[in-house]
């Protein structure tokens, strides 16, 4: 896939499924995109569908499941935030720390987990 999308500086990026790309950029924004296909032979493309926005800082890794119908991101600012994937809508946010030594670099979740998903925000 090539495409070049300008002004959206990405800093990570998450397939939940064949036709979604969640991507985190340092201007603070989560974005869900679609993905195009126009028809046999032609490249696919990205469509924006969504900008979510809850960040302080820049966002620094996500993680995105079909099966949870979740997104999760984390930011230099120390937060983690979950998203309805379906909806692309905010659910909450948790706090990892402030300052230096705050950042949320890696997030996960498991997706074999029976009832509610397992977050783990990891500091690096």
């Amino acid at each position: 896939m090539v495409q070049v999308v300008e002004g959206v500086d990405c800093t990570c990026a998450a397939f939940p499924d064949s036709e979604h790309l969640v991507t985190g950029s340092s201007d603070h924004i989560v974005r869900l995109w679609r993905i195009a296909r126009s028809g046999q032979g032609t490249s696919p493309r990205l469509v924006l569908s969504n900008l979510m926005r809850v960040h302080s800082a820049g966002v620094i890794c996500v993680r995105a499941s079909r099966p949870w119908s979740l997104v999760v991101s984390g930011s230099t600012d120390g937060s983690v935030a979950f998203w309805d994937l379906n909806r692309a809508t905010y659910i909450r946010s948790i706090w990892h720390g402030e300052g230096e030594g705050s950042a949320i670099h890696l997030v996960s979740m498991n997706e074999s987990t029976v009832g509610s998903p397992t977050y783990i925000p990891l500091r690096v």
